[in-house]
């Protein structure tokens, strides 16, 4: 569960008083209007708020421990509500926090304790069973607004209200496609943990935190959005492709274990340093064009790369790529390079590019002469087949 609609309940009750929770209708508008991505979070709160989680809080006896009222009003929700435990506990503790029974600090203490220890009710009443599977995917389906279900409908070529074995084959998907859609986040993702191929490219999301668990992803598409961190990703040790292209992202430190990458195209981005690539052996393909990067050191190692592009780049030395001989395509125009040289071993190379460097009159030719198989594009002055 995602904090952000703890916070904003508890500036809302600041800011407007008991009215908050007073109406629940204007309550959940608030979070809503607030935090809209968060529906799971605010469907728990306001499904406590209606359950009177507040003026039993409120109301409670100063000699009943907080960890013995906060279990029993977890138990409560999870019987009455039949949510998730972990849920009804984060509802009732949101709660508590947002009226000042408990502080920040006794919950970070782990003071309070689980339902299943701290109330005695819970060691005597028999729980009531969890909602089953078709239940709880049926509640996950209505959290979701129209342009998700389009999504995940479209998916699966329905174009209905899901069956019950339908939503079983939604959350199982191995490939998704939410490009064209005006979303802000990819919470529903959260429970899809069988997703290997993701696009979610031109869509208006600052963050993939809810990929953080997609253990299983392997193809990410996320250019063209407003994420400034890769940060979610970085124990996604099966991503094996990765696009995030004109994004916000400063920096490739999140990548840096992620060994099985093969594929990574961070064009026009913030970024100013590829070291933490430096021990992806796999890369085979990168483009780094239009970054602030000035040092290709990091890629010395990785002898699998074939195709690479750093154009407009402030790189001045191929020095590091002398012994990366299976590199077949590389662009490097528009950058600082004045040598060559480095390149005469590159056998296999067959397309490169550098035009506008400080190349001299004849580097070229030189490099042409050493790999006649390789295809020279200049600009600069000509093309040299």
């Amino acid at each position: 569960m995602n904090d952000i609609p703890r916070h904003k309940l508890q500036e809302s009750i600041t800011q407007y008083g008991a009215i908050v929770y007073d109406v629940p209708n204007l309550c959940e508008a608030l979070l809503r209007e607030l935090c809209p991505e968060y529906k799971r979070e605010i469907n728990v709160l306001i499904g406590a708020l209606k359950e009177n989680v507040v003026p039993d809080l409120m109301n409670s006896s100063a000699d009943t421990p907080k960890d013995i009222l906060l279990a029993r009003l977890t138990q409560r929700l999870y019987e009455n509500l039949g949510i998730a435990e972990e849920f009804a506990r984060w509802a009732v503790e949101s709660w508590a926090l947002a009226l000042g029974v408990i502080d920040s600090a006794m919950l970070a203490s782990k003071a309070l304790a689980t339902p299943s220890t701290a109330s005695p009710k819970s060691a005597t009443t028999p729980k009531r069973s969890q909602p089953s599977t078709v239940t709880a995917n049926r509640q996950w389906w209505q959290q979701w607004d129209d342009n998700w279900k389009i999504i995940f409908k479209n998916a699966i070529h329905c174009d209905r209200e899901p069956s019950d074995q339908e939503l079983v084959e939604i959350l199982n998907l191995s490939e998704l496609n939410c490009t064209g859609f005006k979303i802000l986040s990819l919470e529903p993702l959260r429970q899809l943990t069988k997703l290997q191929k993701l696009d979610c490219s031109g869509i208006p999301i600052r963050s993939l935190e809810p990929l953080c668990n997609l253990v299983n992803l392997q193809i990410l598409n996320c250019s063209y959005t407003k994420i400034s961190s890769l940060d979610p990703l970085c124990n996604l040790v099966n991503l094996q492709k990765l696009d995030c292209t004109k994004t916000k992202i400063s920096s490739l430190d999140p990548l840096c274990n992620l060994v099985n990458l093969q594929e990574l195209d961070c064009t026009e981005t913030k970024i100013s340093s590829l070291e933490p690539l430096r021990q992806l052996v796999n890369l085979q393909t990168l483009n780094c064009s239009h970054t602030q990067i000035s040092n290709l050191e990091p890629l010395r190692q990785l002898v699998n790369l074939q195709t690479l592009n750093f154009d407009n780049t402030q790189i001045q030395s191929l020095e590091p790529l002398r012994h990366l001989v299976n590199l077949q395509t590389l662009d490097c125009g528009d950058s600082q390079i004045s040598s060559l040289e480095p390149l005469y071993n590159l056998k296999k190379l067959r397309k490169l590019q550098v035009d506008k460097n400080k190349l001299r009159w004849g580097d070229t030719g030189n490099f042409k002469r050493v790999v006649p198989q390789c295809k020279v594009i200049n600009t600069d002055y000509r093309s040299i087949d």
